[in-house]
């Protein structure tokens, strides 16, 4: 833990890592100091995403399963159109690597590991990664959640690791289309650790946005007045604002309402946007 960790005194280094060649001074450091140091080497948050891999159960002979692995950087993967309509079959937006701090030295390494847990898949080591609960986030894809067969899938191979996972990001258009509870008891029940469920809400320019009759007015405003400064056109930005707003709350309200006559998944439900705004 990192009240264990701060007890270390002394830097352990690595017998293949010179760091006193390349910072004399920093085993002499405060333990504080050195485990900030360690703690900025982490990557940033990253999207868990579900995929199918090619597994070979016997020489020459493959089968599909379904595996966790990362996107890539959250703010990556969602900055892509690409990840909403993304195939089970489709690689990675971008290769993560683990945490560089779990190979320098003693002391980084048990640092890390008092913030990261390894998943491991019973099956594929492709599906078997060291991951930050309180960071990096599980996406739900609509390819994902079309196949009950891939859930029981991942019940099966990771079994009680999945309550390890504390965030989940789900699709405004997949939670929209049922009831909290259809959805909690559909895909949520393996994941018995959710502390945020995280709403993505797309806008006009997003697969899986149809307008509302909002939107649809400040288009045809825009479109009569040329986009002028003193026209309509220039408040698209505050009119697709306050919808956002107002379909956010319409969610918190049934998540509100659901949680006074059920078991709440998480404790916390938040609505984002693409670029990680709140509402």
């Amino acid at each position: 833990m990192v009240s264990h960790a701060l007890s270390i005194n002394k830097v352990s280094i690595n017998k293949n890592v010179q760091l006193d060649g390349l910072f004399p001074q920093f085993p002499k450091l405060a333990p504080e100091l050195r485990l900030l140091v360690w703690t900025h080497t982490w990557p940033a948050p990253r999207m868990i995403e579900s995929a199918l891999c090619e597994h070979e159960i016997a020489p020459d002979e493959y089968r599909d399963i379904i595996i966790l692995r990362f996107a890539g950087p959250l703010s990556v993967v969602l900055d892509d159109d690409w990840f909403l309509s993304k195939a089970v079959e489709e690689g990675p937006l971008v290769h993560c690597r683990p945490p560089v701090s779990l190979q320098v030295c003693r002391e980084s390494r048990m640092h890390t590991l008092s913030h990261y847990r390894r998943i491991e898949h019973t099956a594929a080591k492709e599906g078997s990664f060291y991951f930050n609960p309180y960071r990096d986030v599980l996406w739900l894809s609509t390819d994902f959640t079309d196949v009950p067969e891939y859930l029981q899938q991942l019940t099966q191979c990771y079994g009680e690791q999945l309550n390890g996972i504390e965030t989940l990001l789900v699709g405004e258009a997949q939670w929209d289309e049922t009831t909290p509870a259809q959805f909690t008891s559909s895909y949520l029940e393996p994941f018995g650790g959710l502390e945020a469920i995280l709403l993505l809400l797309y806008t006009d320019d997003e697969d899986g946005y149809e307008g509302t009759e909002d939107g649809e007015d400040a288009e045809n405003a825009d479109g009569e007045n040329g986009g002028g400064v003193g026209g309509l056109g220039s408040d698209r930005g505050e009119v697709e604002a306050r919808e956002l707003h107002a379909r956010a709350d319409k969610f918190k309200a049934d998540y509100t309402e659901f949680s006074e006559h059920h078991k709440r998944p998480a404790k916390s439900f938040r609505c984002v946007d693409s670029s990680l705004t709140f509402y």
